[in-house]
């Protein structure tokens, strides 16, 4: 008898443990935010182009602070999130009729498939006000833009996305 408690606490003792969130009392997975769809969690790939006053440059760590924060907004799980941050010389930018300094964001965003139209202003609001957080820049001047469906044309370490 005591073999038997004794394998019986050795054998459960041994199991990993689960790793999935647990199931609402519906039995249907937690949502962390409207965001957390399959084509947001499998591959958001951002590129963030800022317009910097000359003389000046984003501080190190940007980059990751951006990844993490934007990682928020898609409730995407570590690694996940790729950010590739490019910094253009406010002489090399310039607005039509604009007397002013201006220093816009720009960022392209590449998903797996498009969210549903409902979800894709409020998305697009989340990440503005993601990168102006993080840039220290009113959202107003995050301009978003979505790329063309990555599904099938975009490769990860050789694997297409399927």
């Amino acid at each position: 008898m005591a073999r038997e408690a004794l394998r019986s606490i050795v054998r459960l003792a041994g199991q990993a443990p689960s790793r999935l969130r647990p199931l609402s009392s519906n039995v249907r997975p937690h949502e962390a935010n409207a965001f957390a769809t399959r084509a947001t969690l499998l591959m958001p790939l951002v590129d963030v182009q800022v317009v910097v006053a000359e003389g000046t440059s984003v501080p190190d760590g940007t980059a990751k602070a951006l990844a993490d924060s934007l990682a928020t907004v898609f409730a995407s799980a570590p690694r996940r999130v790729w950010v590739r941050l490019e910094q253009l010389p406010a002489g090399c930018y310039a607005e039509n009729d604009e007397s002013g300094t201006v220093l816009p964001v720009f960022v392209r965003v590449l998903l797996a498939d498009l969210p549903p139209a409902e979800l894709l202003s409020a998305q697009s609001r989340a990440i503005a006000g993601a990168v102006a957080a993080c840039l220290i820049r009113q959202p107003e001047l995050v301009h978003v833009e979505y790329a063309p469906p990555g599904r099938g044309r975009v490769a990860f370490g050789g694997e297409l996305l399927q």
